[in-house]
């Protein structure tokens, strides 16, 4: 039970981060076909059911949409932008078109702001400040919710939605909508309209006309209100958000495909290389240890041994021990002239140096 314990807090803990955290549903949010919190399910289905012309591009946004559409972008993005995607939105504004922005509210992608500069907006800036520290005081602040009154002399509805960190500055001479609260977000403009180019730029935080908030005070009133002054058709960018034609799924999917099996083959040309050649130096035989003296000794004992000095080596090995002990005597069991092969000089020597026969000599 004891060992467990630690597994079943920490499955408890990361229970805790997922319910404090929630999904992030990056994937669905500000689509028209996201059936969640974020998604934009529910306008989609409104202006469809109120008649109004709807398109869901499927490709890339350098396939400029006609004249009169109403481009909708809304972030985050689930795709990266391709090049010139930037270059095309600026140009449907130039060519007169209309763009109805729902920037993210939160952290700024790249994605993002590449389109903001395009449409002639800086990036967004912090309202609301960095989030407290505390678990209770940000629990609060990240479920904060606002109420929007109408900015005069626009006579719109009440809106609410979830309190946004960032939201991108308003041109000058933007017709502004609607603010952020005083006391909470310094009153910075949220929803505006401006002109860039030739073309029209309405901008809402996207949360705004999400599943989660179409319903709460008058969103939809004022979805309503859009849809009758920009009269469409309205295209929305889906491609972003994952709905790709199946063309462009099969070739960006054979090139990627392509660019991997050319990685594992260089890796595999390369890793049969390394294997190929060899690790460091080659090595040669072993060098056989040889000197002049060793040489001179090894000849001469084998000299003595065919000779059969064997009994005079004995002697002379016992007259040198004597020379260095006088008192020194041979064992009982081993005589010199006994001495008659090279094992038993070895075992004369050993049993003249053995510690028993050291003993004995102390103790005489």
């Amino acid at each position: 039970m004891k060992q467990a314990a630690p597994w079943l807090l920490a499955a408890l803990g990361l229970v805790a981060i997922v319910w404090i955290i929630g999904p992030t549903e990056r994937g669905t949010a500000g689509s028209v076909l996201g059936r969640g919190p974020g998604g934009w399910f529910a306008a989609g289905a409104y202006l469809e059911a109120r008649g109004l012309e709807t398109e869901m591009r499927d490709g890339p946004l350098t396939e400029a949409p006609n004249h009169g559409t109403v481009l909708v972008l809304t972030f985050p993005w689930q795709r990266p932008p391709h090049s010139g995607e930037a270059r095309a939105v600026a140009g449907h504004l130039r060519r007169g078109g209309t763009v109805l922005l729902g920037y993210s509210g939160g952290p700024a992608s790249f994605s993002e702001i590449e389109i903001l500069e395009a449409l002639g907006l800086d990036r967004p800036r912090d309202l609301r400040g960095p989030p407290p520290l505390t678990p209770w005081t940000w629990w609060t602040h990240r479920k904060a919710t606002w109420t929007l009154t109408p900015e005069s002399p626009w006579d719109g509805p009440d809106l609410e939605l979830r309190a946004p960190r960032r939201a991108p500055p308003a041109p000058t001479g933007a017709d502004v909508l609607y603010r952020a609260p005083r006391a909470e977000g310094d009153g910075a403009p949220l929803v505006f309209s401006y002109g860039h180019q030739r073309g029209r730029v309405v901008a809402l935080p996207a949360p705004l006309f999400a599943n989660a908030h179409l319903g709460s005070a008058d969103n939809g009133a004022l979805l309503e209100t859009l849809a009758a002054d920009l009269e469409g058709p309205w295209a929305f960018d889906e491609y972003h958000h994952g709905l790709v034609r199946p063309e462009l799924i099969e070739r960006a999917g054979s090139h990627a495909f392509d660019l991997f099996a050319w990685h594992v083959g260089v890796i595999y040309v390369l890793a049969l290389v390394a294997l190929a050649r060899r690790f460091g130096p080659a090595w040669g035989p072993p060098r056989r240890r040889q000197g002049t003296t060793g040489a001179f000794l090894a000849s001469l004992g084998h000299l003595h041994h065919r000779m059969g000095h064997h009994p005079d080596a004995a002697r002379r090995m016992l007259e040198r021990a004597r020379a260095l002990d006088p008192q020194l005597t041979p064992p009982e069991d081993q005589d010199p002239e006994g001495v008659q092969s090279g094992d038993d000089l070895v075992r004369f020597a050993r049993a003249l140096a053995s510690p028993s026969h050291t003993d004995r000599r102390a103790s005489t």
